[in-house]
């Protein structure tokens, strides 16, 4: 994919890569500060595309590939369990294991959203008491035998 042929859409789509908010990549891009305009542009299905292809563009750039990134979370996640010895600043073991659960965690969780083994969860209740089952039930029967015996439930 090519620039964006909108000189203002792609400028917004660069700053956002280059690590601007929303709001600033907008007024960046020569708009007036709109969060409204500026989340609507955000989430614009060609705007999205550019952003990803230039963020991959970015990444090749520096070296980083996916495989890369994920060995070192592994390794992360491997030294903060303690699956590693500490080394001194020549590379000689020390001796001492350190044990960093959070670290460990992130690593984890990263490595395991990479590979969709979490998923989001969202949780919705309803409520309905019986009392409201039985009420709406009457309204519905009471209703029919109105429309049986001609009354009209407008008035």
């Amino acid at each position: 994919m090519a620039a964006l042929e909108n000189a203002r859409h792609e400028k917004f789509c660069q700053e956002r890569v280059a690590g601007k908010t929303i709001d600033e990549a907008y007024v960046a891009a020569g708009y007036k500060k709109n969060p409204g305009n500026a989340g609507r542009l955000n989430n614009n299905e060609h705007v999205q595309a550019r952003i990803t292809e230039l963020q991959s563009m970015a990444a090749e750039k520096a070296g980083l590939s996916k495989e890369w990134v994920i060995e070192r979370l592994m390794q992360v996640a491997e030294r903060c369990m303690q699956a590693e010895p500490v080394k001194d600043a020549k590379g000689n073991e020390t001796g001492e294991y350190l044990f960093n659960a959070s670290g460990a965690n992130r690593a984890l969780e990263l490595l395991g959203k990479e590979h969709g083994m979490f998923v989001e969860k969202t949780e919705s209740k309803v409520t309905v008491t019986h009392e409201d089952e039985i009420d709406a039930v009457q309204a519905a029967l009471q209703q029919r035998r109105k429309e049986r015996n001609g009354e009209s439930s407008v008035h």
